[in-house]
């Protein structure tokens, strides 16, 4: 009868070999797991503080329905390898099946087997990748929070300095204010009594400059009489006389 499957048929020293590298693969993972659950639990602690309260589906815990039971996604390297054995087991009894056809059927589930071990190690792979990367954006989260903390500080700070110096002009400049309005007020009326006092001063001299000129005025007039009659001097009516009857 010809093969069902050109895989490899595995002799009892291929089947040794490959239980130890299961083994091996199933310690890695063990491993592997241990390191992720350490990583979650350093993840957890600082995530308290910040957390939402969303919902944190962890991938240790995720399961899968196969074969109508719920598996964790972790143990399915286990589960592979135990439904293998039985299945060798079976194919081992004694039945109308050929030597060939059991050793191709068994072939075939190493390999299926193999490709189980493939993807549960790819997955611990993107298991560990993911929680570093977690662990780094939350490490960056946590430096651009603090960051942004100490930035809202100096600028809580800065805006109550300067709330303080505006406040502290405001009262300043107020009482300049009110010191210059008082001045002004008291310059103003001390230029109006000024403005005042020169008017009344300029009726006054002009009031007094018209008496003096008038009495200047006359003085200088007498004063001309008498000069007058010294050079002539008033004739008696005897002199009148006596010139009347030249005359005639």
């Amino acid at each position: 009868m010809p093969n069902a499957t050109s895989s490899p048929v595995l002799s009892k020293t291929g089947s040794s070999l490959l239980r130890i590298r299961t083994q091996i693969r199933q310690a890695k993972a063990a491993e592997a797991q241990e390191t992720l659950k350490a990583t979650s639990e350093a993840e957890e602690t600082g995530e308290s503080d910040v957390d939402s309260g969303e919902t944190n589906i962890s991938l240790d815990a995720s399961t899968r329905s196969i074969g109508g039971s719920h598996m964790l996604l972790n143990e399915l390297p286990r589960h592979a390898n135990e439904i293998l054995q039985r299945a060798k087991s079976d194919l081992e009894k004694p039945g109308n099946l050929k030597k060939e056809i059991r050793e191709n059927v068994v072939a075939g589930l190493h390999t299926l087997y193999e490709m189980i071990l493939k993807l549960s190690d790819s997955r611990m792979l993107h298991m560990l990748e993911s929680s570093k990367h977690n662990a780094n954006v939350y490490r960056e989260s946590e430096r651009l929070t603090q960051r942004h903390a100490r930035f809202m500080h100096e600028t809580l700070g800065q805006y109550a300095t300067l709330k303080e110096s505006i406040e502290k002009l405001h009262k300043e400049t107020e009482s300049t204010r009110l010191i210059v309005s008082y001045d002004l007020c008291e310059a103003v009326s001390a230029t109006k009594r000024e403005i005042t006092n020169f008017r009344n001063e300029i009726k006054l001299r002009l009031k007094l400059g018209k008496s003096d000129a008038y009495y200047l005025g006359r003085g200088k007039v007498t004063s001309r009489q008498y000069e007058l009659r010294e050079i002539f001097p008033k004739p008696s009516e005897k002199t009148c006389v006596m010139n009347c009857t030249r005359i005639t």
